[in-house]
């Protein structure tokens, strides 16, 4: 057979199966992408379903003298709030689903971020080093979408999360880094705790060096300045305020 000819064949299969190969890597793409959006758009749905939850549930308590409630109004209000809880039930439902779906497409991947649905439901894992192998390589990604994950872990173990993972310090860090609003707020909020205060009051004093960040935390931080039940808590808000307002002052001169 002529050496063109065949020369000419192996050049059509090889372009035949790069072809197919990047169809095929497209593919997967535009369905992790789908996933991903869809995961996001659950997380949202959960946020809102709980907070709802939590209205609703202190709404009777906001008021010293509560008006009489009917039971219509009662019995309103408990479907109501049980339907938000099958609501929130459904889609954390989804969610782990969602999640099981991306890691299934991990392992084919060269893209890191294709472990990220994986590390995270390691997270939730029963075995403490599959836990911290988890948060070691959520730290290494550093992506916004762990978030939402990376935070709820902490709250729900703050003696573990600085135990088999970095310190309160980097953990904050990480937060502000990944999600600077979401992160500033949340820190401001772990002056509260008494495991984590003063690393959230020395992220807070050195880091905080934009305007938009500044505004992020002033309100939170009023807050617990003028409301706290600690002394030290309630302190250490009036030195970050003092010091975040001559700070934003600065800057907006600048």
């Amino acid at each position: 057979m002529d050496w063109t000819i065949i020369s000419v064949i192996a050049g059509i299969t090889i372009a035949l199966v790069a072809g197919t190969f990047a169809l095929t890597r497209f593919i997967g793409q535009q369905s992790e992408k789908a996933l991903r959006s869809r995961l996001e758009q659950a997380e949202k749905q959960a946020g809102d379903a709980e907070k709802e939850l939590a209205a609703l549930s202190s709404s009777r308590k906001a008021e010293a003298i509560p008006p009489p409630i009917t039971a219509t109004d009662s019995d309103s209000e408990d479907e109501k709030a049980q339907k938000l809880a099958e609501r929130l039930s459904e889609i954390e439902d989804e969610k782990a689903g969602l999640l099981r779906a991306l890691s299934q497409g991990t392992i084919s991947s060269l893209d890191p971020k294709s472990e990220l649905a994986t590390l995270i439901q390691q997270l939730k894992s029963e075995d403490e080093k599959v836990r911290g192998t988890a948060i070691e390589g959520l730290f290494t990604l550093w992506d916004p979408s762990s978030f939402p994950a990376l935070s709820e872990y902490f709250t729900s173990d703050r003696d573990e999360a600085t135990t088999i993972g970095p310190s309160a310090y980097e953990w904050f860090n990480l937060f502000i880094s990944i999600d600077p609003r979401a992160g500033v707020e949340f820190v401001v909020s772990e002056l509260e705790s008494e495991r984590s205060s003063f690393s959230a009051f020395s992220r807070l004093e050195y880091k905080l060096d934009s305007i938009e960040l500044i505004e992020a935390a002033l309100p939170r931080l009023t807050d617990i300045a003028l409301t706290s039940p600690s002394t030290l808590t309630r302190t250490r808000s009036k030195v970050l305020l003092s010091i975040l307002g001559k700070r934003l002052e600065r800057l907006k001169e600048q």
